[in-house]
Order: C-alpha cells, then sequence, then structure tokens
C-alpha cells in the first residue's frame, strides 16, 4: 500500500500544492494479513481511511471513544463496503 500523491504546479514553490489521492493497492509493500487500526475513525479523515482500507478487503479495527459514534461509523462502513472483517474497540 502506497500512498498517491498529485501536485499542482503554481510557479512559485510556497504556493505549489500537494494532495493525498488514495493508495495504491496493487503496489510491492505487502500488506495481506493485517490489521488496520485507525484511530478517529468515527468521522473525517479517519473514517474515510477505515472506509477506503475496508472497501479493498482489509481487516479494520475502529478505534471510538463513543460507543454511539463508533457503532455509526462501523454500520456505515459495513453497509457501504459489504466487508466481514470490521471490529469496533472503545477506547478513552
Amino acid at each position: 500500500m502506497c500512498p498517491i500523491y498529485e501536485t499542482k504546479d503554481f510557479g512559485d514553490p510556497s504556493y505549489d500544492l500537494v494532495w493525498f489521492k488514495g493508495y495504491d493497492w496493487e503496489s510491492e509493500v505487502f500488506v495481506d494479513n493485517k490489521v488496520f487500526v485507525i484511530t478517529g475513525a468515527t468521522s473525517g479523515i479517519g473514517k474515510a481511511l477505515a472506509l477506503d482500507i475496508a472497501q479493498n478487503g482489509k481487516a479494520v479495527v475502529i478505534i471510538a471513544r463513543d460507543a454511539d459514534r463508533g457503532s455509526a461509523a462501523l454500520k456505515k462502513i459495513a453497509l457501504t463496503t459489504q466487508n466481514p472483517n470490521l471490529d469496533l474497540q472503545l477506547c478513552n
């Protein structure tokens, strides 16, 4: 799994933009038989990352502080991806 970035050159390095586009799941990095533990997966970037990883069939553990928000995120990811390898762990 290698991150993919895109850049936009505005002619001045201080104004160049670099943004994250996703992961190359076919890269040479070995990710089979791994469990991805995602903190902050109830919203924002953490949730988007957990969704992306789950869509690619990988095992994901969502770490959440709030049981309701964690359950809601897990349910949405499970319904969207149909991935059976999802888990929620509550931590404080």
